[in-house]
């Protein structure tokens, strides 16, 4: 009983610290060696930690990239106006962005920066973890680049690549022994590596405990299903893609991030056990409804949350984000905390913008329903064009190609009212296409009033031609 009520007192205690490092933390920055040498009366040799060094996409800016970084290890730098020097700068770096290089072959001078822990790649579009591992494991034993990839790099991450057309991973088991987090992020055509990128990764580093997989398109859970045999893995964010329901996880996870996808329910039985174990929780930006998420909140389930987040929800009216706040304050579970990267040092994500939820999701189904034709009924073809942000759906029948050229496109608009749900739905054999169901809410002027009406949209994966069903709601 008393630890009952010591709880919140902790939670509140961890809030405020929470709250003093991210005030503390906000300036954090990556810097460049002009603004160094530039600014080096007024700043702080302990404060520069991290390290952008930039190309231009051409071999003369990859030639920059590695003079920056042997400048970077001089025993003494001097400022611009040479009234300041520091010595030994190199011993303070923990991580170095590498940013627009074509280079496929890692510069070998970062073996000799000592307490490197974290490298990012971002738009660097030959380097991958397979480009990574491959030269690693060539550099040999007596490298200095083996030496720091094996020992010390705790943290990788890529960013702002395509990967079409890379060959398959095939990983070096404990190749970087010390390996704990890998982040994918804008990753183009990952979607079709995923499975066996995770496969790989657990294979040679079943230690990893962060996992981020961000905006790379990710738009189904059967290339997830590995995520249930990483034991070490502590938090997984897999926000700013396109699920349609919450992948399992093996039990010791704590921390998941699901923003900025479109789900809309809970699996019963499956997420209640799947979820049990979580103790911070991130729905930010989905397609739940009231009721699914007040599910969350029954004492029996999801009994150890400590942070659960629901920003931008399908509420149907005002009321609802405060019953939900209200039910989540006699859980004492707090509501507003950023999901934060684990080697990432930057405590002040920007807050949740619901319009850019709505943009978002938007974008997503334009395009699943771009030049898709949908049958009503025996006779009627349909077309629609979706266009939120001008609040409208515009509905086109009769545009059979076998109607009669003088017989024009008959065009209704609607308002638009919300995406109801969008869900990825298992094909009616073993080798049948998904088909995705999307359920618009549109307003419609009938019988002298405005009615709501869902519309039902059914499009198997890849197809041009879907179902329609016009649904009226209870009125």
């Amino acid at each position: 009983m008393q630890n009952f009520f010591l709880r919140p007192f902790f939670l509140a205690f961890f809030l405020f610290i929470y709250s003093s490092v991210q005030s503390q933390s906000s300036v954090a920055h990556s810097f460049t060696f002009a603004e160094i040498t530039a600014q080096m009366p007024e700043l702080r040799i302990s404060t520069i930690e991290q390290i952008l060094v930039s190309g231009d996409g051409t071999a003369a800016g990859d030639a920059q990239i590695e003079n920056t970084l042997q400048r970077l290890l001089a025993s003494v730098i001097t400022s611009d106006d040479g009234k300041v020097q520091w010595h030994n700068l190199q011993t303070h770096i923990k991580q170095i962005t590498i940013r627009n290089a074509t280079f496929d072959t890692l510069p070998q001078i970062l073996g000799e920066f000592r307490h490197l822990f974290e490298i990012v790649f971002d738009h660097c579009p030959k380097v991958n973890l397979q480009t990574v591992n491959n030269q690693v494991k060539k550099a040999g034993k007596d490298s200095n680049l083996f030496d720091k990839f094996n020992q010390d790099i705790i943290s990788l991450t890529f960013m702002n690549a395509d990967w079409a057309g890379i060959a398959p991973f095939q990983l070096e088991k404990g190749l970087m022994s010390d390996l704990r987090e890998t982040r994918f992020i804008n990753i183009q055509h990952l979607n079709q590596h995923c499975s066996d990128l995770l496969t790989q990764l657990y294979s040679a580093y079943p230690e990893l405990g962060w996992l981020t997989i961000k905006g790379c398109g990710i738009d189904n859970t059967d290339c997830l299903r590995t995520l249930t045999k990483f034991e070490k893995l502590s938090a997984v964010s897999l926000d700013n893609n396109y699920l349609t329901e919450i992948p399992l996880f093996h039990k010791n996870l704590t921390t998941l991030n699901l923003s900025h996808n479109l789900i809309s329910s809970f699996r019963p039985k499956t997420d209640s056990t799947n979820l049990n174990t979580l103790h911070f929780l991130y729905l930010d930006c989905n397609l739940f409804d009231y009721l699914h998420l007040r599910s969350v909140l029954s004492e029996e389930l999801f009994s150890g949350l400590e942070v659960f987040t629901f920003e931008c929800f399908g509420a149907q009216n005002d009321d609802e984000p405060l019953l939900l706040a209200n039910a989540l304050d006699r859980r004492r579970t707090a509501q507003f905390m950023s999901y934060t990267s684990r080697y990432v040092n930057d405590f002040t994500p920007p807050a949740v913008n619901c319009a850019t939820c709505d943009a978002y999701r938007a974008d997503f189904i334009s395009n699943r329903l771009h030049e898709v034709t949908f049958q009503g009924d025996s006779v009627s073809i349909y077309r629609l064009l979706f266009t939120p942000a001008a609040g409208k759906v515009t509905m086109e029948t009769n545009i059979s190609v076998n109607r009669d050229p003088y017989d024009q496109p008959h065009q209704e608009v609607f308002a638009y009212k919300q995406i109801r749900s969008c869900q990825r739905l298992a094909g009616d054999s073993a080798v049948a296409p998904a088909i995705w169901e999307i359920i618009l809410r549109i307003e419609v002027f009938a019988d002298g009033k405005n009615k709501l009406r869902d519309l039902i949209l059914r499009v198997p994966e890849g197809s041009t031609t879907g179902t329609l069903e016009i649904l009226t709601i209870n009125e």
